[in-house]
């Protein structure tokens, strides 16, 4: 009776063990799951991200060459409030023109 009892004991000790073993692997693999979620979540804001970068990028580089012609048409005229405008939009031109090549090499 006493060789049962110390039977049942022990497969008592190995049941908790294996639960307990069972317990953290589950514990492990949820938080596998929520890294590789996370994982796949972050990577869909990139592309949003991306995306929307390249379209800000299109956007500034229409408004570069759209305000080019314009200045270039204004060359033509000696007012000095032109020439003035002219010459802090060249300086504007020069800034914008580092951050859309920064945009691009980025």
């Amino acid at each position: 009776m006493e060789h049962l009892r110390l039977m049942q004991n022990s497969l008592e000790v190995k049941n908790l063990i294996i639960q307990n073993l069972f317990e953290k692997l589950e514990k492990e693999l949820k938080k596998k799951v929520t890294t590789l979620q996370d994982s796949v979540y972050n990577l869909k804001n990139t592309y949003s991200l991306v995306s929307e970068t390249q379209e800000i990028l299109k956007h500034g580089e229409d408004i570069y060459n759209g305000n080019t012609s314009l200045v270039e048409n204004l060359v033509q005229y000696t007012n000095s409030k032109i020439v003035e405008n002219k010459t802090e939009y060249d300086k504007k031109r020069a800034q914008l023109e580092v951050a859309l090549n920064e945009i691009k090499n980025n």
